[in-house]
């Protein structure tokens, strides 16, 4: 196993991201992203990078990859990386749950690490969560078996209710939970902690099973429609709060807009499958072969996902129905 750990070239430094709804194939080809094969590490939640560029420094020889949902966190992570040179993390901007069922492939992750996440105490804030649901079988799908997902948390019954998910799913044993560990990496939240007296809990679970979560994204293809005609103003003004709910998922129009930078609609829609929601924009507009198409706009691009590709089919049926 290659373990070549040089410094990539040219504009690889403008943005260390990684830009997976560009990609055309999922899961994503993670040694062709790193230019290298090499043992392959996840941290959820990243906050500003602190632990990621010590885990680099401290595994040269590893592949990893921090997950986030901050805008803020993404530019501080970036900003850190670059100022140390590393090319062996990347940032991806995605939610935990949907990035490890959709962009790794199973058996694939040597090591999941998740470092003081929000614990939303109240009760009323469960779901939010991310051990909710099914959490840990998304886990368990990218996790190689026999390695281990790690939890640090300063809120004991935090890390008492993972270790309780933990220990429940048929895809991890847990060890008992540790205070205040000792870590090859720490965070400035960790020392801040220990400095004010407070202590941290770690919770240890490795996998022992593989699972198989029901995936989203298989291929980029997208569907369009063509209009025979452009749509009466009055048409499209009738797709405000259109929705759309079946097994592939929920649409809904929530805004439309007339395109300035050419003729045509720009349609704000929200789409949702299961647990994962998006919002993006579809065009209708002139074709080049005078008739009208309805079509994925380009600028915001989301994942593709069956409730993506509803919300392009559904509101293309529905302008052809009134033309």
């Amino acid at each position: 196993m290659s373990t070549k750990t040089n410094i990539l070239p040219g504009d690889y430094f403008l943005n260390w991201a990684i830009p997976a709804q560009q990609s055309p194939v999922f899961p994503l080809d993670w040694p062709s992203w790193f230019h290298r094969e090499a043992p392959l590490g996840v941290e959820i939640g990243f906050g500003n990078g602190e632990y990621l560029l010590e885990w680099s420094r401290r595994r040269p020889e590893w592949n990893l990859v921090g997950l986030e949902v901050s805008l803020a966190s993404m530019e501080r992570c970036q900003s850190r990386l670059r100022k140390n040179q590393v090319a062996t993390a990347r940032p991806l901007y995605c939610d935990a749950r949907f990035a490890l069922r959709e962009f790794f492939d199973p058996e694939s992750i040597d090591h999941i690490v998740m470092n003081y996440p929000d614990p939303w105490p109240k009760r009323r804030h469960d779901d939010r969560r991310l051990i909710s649901g099914n959490f840990t079988e998304v886990v368990a799908y990218g996790l190689k078996t026999g390695s281990y997902y790690e939890l640090v948390t300063d809120q004991q019954f935090y890390a008492e209710e993972a270790a309780k998910r933990f220990s429940e799913s048929p895809y991890f044993e847990t060890e008992p939970i540790e205070e205040n560990p000792e870590r090859f990496v720490s965070t400035k939240y960790e020392r801040k902690w220990r400095e004010m007296g407070r202590g941290s809990f770690r919770l240890l679970a490795r996998k022992i099973k593989p699972s198989t979560p029901t995936r989203l994204l298989e291929n980029s293809e997208m569907p369009h429609t063509f209009l025979k005609a452009e749509p009466a103003l009055e048409i499209i003004r009738e797709l405000q709060d259109f929705t759309h709910r079946d097994k592939r998922g929920l649409v809904t129009v929530k805004q439309i807009f007339k395109n300035t930078e050419q003729d045509g609609y720009l349609l704000k829609v929200v789409a949702k499958d299961a647990d994962y929601k998006q919002s993006f924009l579809v065009l209708v507009k002139p074709h080049e072969d005078g008739r009208w198409i309805v079509k994925l706009d380009q600028g915001a691009l989301p994942y593709r996902t069956p409730a993506v590709k509803m919300a392009v089919w559904e509101i293309g049926n529905m302008l052809l129905e009134r033309l």
